[in-house]
C-alpha cells in the first residue's frame, strides 16, 4: 500500500474522524479496540497530520507519537489518542483563559488511565503540578512517559 504526498500534507479536517474504524453495533462510535497497527497507511498518515497540526508549537509531539507507534503499537489505541488530544485542547484553552484571573498550580487528572492528558498538560505547562489518579496503573502510562522523556523537551516532572 502506498500513500500519496497530498495525503500527508493536506490539512486535517474534522470530518476525517469518520474514516476511522467504528465499533460493532452500528452506533457510529469509534472502535476502542483499534490500535495504530490496525490502520491503513492512509489513515496512519492522516492521524500523524492531525497530531502535527494539534500542537504546532511543539513539533516533537508527532515524533513522540511515532515512537509509541513503533515501540508500543499495541498500547497506541486510536480512539484513546483522539480523545486525549481533544480533551487536552479543551483543557489547554480553559487554562490559558483562567490564568488571566488566577494562577493555577495543580491539576488533578482523575481516572487518568493511560495518562496522556496529564502528560500533555505537564508538557505544555512545565511549572504545573499534574497529579494522575486511577485505581490501577496501565502499561501505557510508563510507555508514554518514556516516549516523552526520550523524544521531547526535558521537563522537571510529570
Amino acid at each position: 500500500e502506498r500513500v500519496a504526498l497530498i495525503d500527508v500534507v493536506k490539512a486535517w479536517n474534522e470530518e476525517e474522524f469518520a474514516l476511522f474504524p467504528r465499533r460493532a453495533g452500528g452506533d457510529g462510535c469509534m472502535s476502542p479496540a483499534t490500535t495504530f497497527g490496525d490502520l491503513s497507511l492512509y489513515l496512519k498518515a492522516r492521524l500523524f497530520k492531525y497530531v502535527s497540526e494539534l500542537m504546532p508549537y511543539y513539533p516533537e509531539i508527532p515524533v513522540i507519537v511515532s515512537d509509541m507507534a513503533v515501540k508500543n503499537p499495541h498500547l497506541l489505541r486510536v480512539k484513546e489518542l483522539f480523545e486525549s488530544f481533544e480533551a487536552f485542547k479543551m483543557i489547554e484553552n480553559f487554562m490559558v483563559g483562567a490564568k488571566k484571573w488566577r494562577e493555577i498550580h495543580t491539576v488533578y487528572d482523575v481516572a487518568c488511565g493511560h495518562g496522556l492528558v496529564g502528560i500533555l498538560l505537564a508538557y505544555r505547562f512545565p511549572a504545573l503540578d499534574v497529579v494522575g489518579v486511577d485505581v490501577a496503573v496501565r502499561p501505557a502510562l510508563a510507555a508514554w512517559q518514556t516516549a516523552f522523556q526520550q523524544n521531547g523537551q526535558k521537563r522537571p516532572h510529570w
